[in-house]
């Protein structure tokens, strides 16, 4: 009966672990892509509660280009399912430049959010170069100010949230694989 109980636990540790990025502190690195002008948009959802979300762009090395935004600019909003290019979400807060460095920045360029009591919900997060907010224009036919190479940003959550479009990392498909395939022993066992 312990064997059964500890591949369960294994199992349900293994299933959150590849539910979309799920963690008290989600990681998040991405690139915007497209032509010059382009806006980066990521998608989450927040279960509730106290949030901060930490930009770390300008001298950023870990994305795709090699190059962090210079000087980024976040602006977040209630994701209400509306295109980008007519977006409605309800606008909620948006941050240019910022003091805290918690997420390895070293530049009072990156931007930071921070929200008390945010309720639980699913958001939209839209990137561009300082200082345009989207919230002036919610409309990614207008310039979003990012240029060249510099398109890359690690952005840290300080709670639980769900990356949309994340998809699991092969540890945790492994791990979960594993569980599963225990699992499956277990109960052929008893039978």
């Amino acid at each position: 009966m312990k064997f059964k109980q500890i591949v369960q636990s294994i199992f349900f540790a293994a299933l959150l672990g590849t539910a979309g990025a799920s963690s008290a502190n989600t990681v998040y690195n991405g690139t915007v892509a497209g032509a010059d002008g382009s806006w980066g948009f990521v998608n989450f959802g927040h279960s509730g509660g106290a949030l901060s979300i930490d930009a770390w762009a300008n001298g950023f090395t870990g994305g795709s280009t090699g190059f962090g935004i210079d000087d980024i600019y976040l602006s977040l909003f209630v994701n209400n399912g509306s295109s980008h290019s007519a977006f409605t979400g309800a606008f909620v807060g948006a941050n240019d430049d910022s003091w805290n460095f918690s997420d390895g920045s070293t530049s009072v360029l990156d931007s930071f959010l921070s929200f008390a009591n945010l309720s639980a919900g699913s958001y939209t997060l839209a990137i561009s170069h300082c200082c345009t907010n989207f919230d002036y224009v919610r409309n990614d036919t207008v310039s979003s100010g990012i240029h060249g190479p510099y398109r890359d940003f690690r952005l840290t959550f300080s709670q639980d949230v769900a990356i949309e479009g994340v998809v699991p990392e092969p540890q945790s498909l492994l791990l979960m694989l594993t569980a599963l395939a225990a699992l499956g022993l277990a109960v052929r066992r008893k039978t």
